[in-house]
């Protein structure tokens, strides 16, 4: 077992400053990252489950709550959440049990990890609507079937007004229009979606996991090389083709520094190993 907070970087700054006051104010407790643990094969199940609120406070009552507040406001040192214990007694229960029978479900994510039993109900109103599943097709299956929460290999999987919504490492979102189930020519279970297929009109169009995994990893490469683009953006980028960058620059700029900034891994996708080459030329050409 270990503690998320080993992992998890990119504290805001007004977290920071309440945990610097944790010795003097006994009330705070800490961050939801220091009190649940969790497997190392669903650290990031669970880092994924949590998103923002992994960072949220828990204080023993309302109190300390308030007057940590006041503390931030007093140091404009700006907002942070938090979750006194004493106001988190009864939270909502999980009732689509059915859905725990879908197929490639685990299970919900907050019976996923381990916490002291006085924090149990902080575990159970940040993880208890989440369910963890083995695969994208059947997480997407299981969220449009149950209409609620899934994740798997780190995607979220959202079921919101209508429209299923996967939810990327970036935190940037693909959305599908009014999807159902349906049934493909095979007569195996399929889901299908509203949107332009290959009649050029506005139609229900059938889909499955495979298709939606190459949708997602399509949408990941894009906010990579987004990413590298704004680490670069003190280059003179002319535009781009699929994954290259084309710089305009003076002979003297280093190569490799350029190709070190553009392979630099983006904070949000901790562990992917990347590397970027490149060539110069007087006149853009496919290498």
């Amino acid at each position: 077992m270990s503690n998320l907070t080993e992992r998890y970087e990119g504290y805001g700054g007004s977290v920071k400053k309440v945990m610097e006051q944790k010795e003097r104010v006994k009330g705070i407790i800490g961050v939801v990252a220091d009190i649940i643990q969790v497997e190392k094969k669903y650290e990031t199940a669970i880092e994924t489950a949590l998103g923002g609120n992994i960072q949220n406070i828990v204080t023993d009552d309302e109190d300390t709550a308030k007057k940590m507040i006041a503390f931030l406001k007093e140091q404009r040192a700006g907002r942070a959440t938090f979750l006194p214990l004493t106001s988190i007694t009864r939270p909502q229960e999980f009732k689509a049990q059915e859905a725990l029978r879908e197929k490639g479900v685990i299970g919900m994510a907050d019976e996923l990890v381990t916490t002291d039993t006085k924090y149990r109900n902080v575990a159970k109103a940040m993880l208890g609507r989440i369910v963890v599943v083995d695969n994208v097709d059947n997480a997407v299956k299981t969220t449009v079937r149950q209409r609620l929460d899934t994740e798997t290999h780190g995607i979220r999987f959202r079921y919101r007004s209508g429209m299923l919504f996967i939810v990327l490492p970036s935190g940037r979102q693909l959305c599908y229009v009014k999807p159902k189930m349906g049934t493909n020519k095979f007569g195996g279970d399929s889901v299908t979606y509203e949107g332009v297929g290959s009649t050029k009109k506005w139609e229900r169009i059938e889909s499955y996991g495979p298709k939606f995994v190459e949708n997602i990893v399509q949408a990941i490469s894009r906010d990579i090389l987004m990413y590298a683009i704004r680490t670069l953006s003190h280059c003179f980028i002319v535009g781009h083709v699929h994954d290259e960058l084309i710089i305009e620059c003076s002979m003297s700029v280093s190569l490799d520094a350029v190709c070190e900034q553009m392979g630099r891994t983006p904070p949000w996708i901790e562990g992917l190993n990347l590397r970027a080459d490149g060539y110069e030329t007087m006149f853009y050409k496919k290498d």
